[in-house]
């Protein structure tokens, strides 16, 4: 059972992050994953390392 306590911290935790989602192939999905974990990274971090890269933003 979620308390009341765990559902409001839940909450703060939420409206402190925006949340994208994209579609592409399995293919380019699994693609990209090995990619990261090549480089020992998320494909969380890959694409938000790419991206932070690709658009100057911080």
């Amino acid at each position: 059972m979620i308390t009341e306590a765990q559902k409001k911290a839940t909450k703060r935790y939420n409206d402190k992050s925006a949340q994208i989602a994209i579609r592409v192939p399995p293919e380019k999905k699994k693609a990209w994953e090995d990619y990261a974990e090549s480089h020992k990274m998320s494909l969380r971090a890959l694409i938000i390392a790419v991206m932070d890269e690709h658009t100057s933003v911080q």
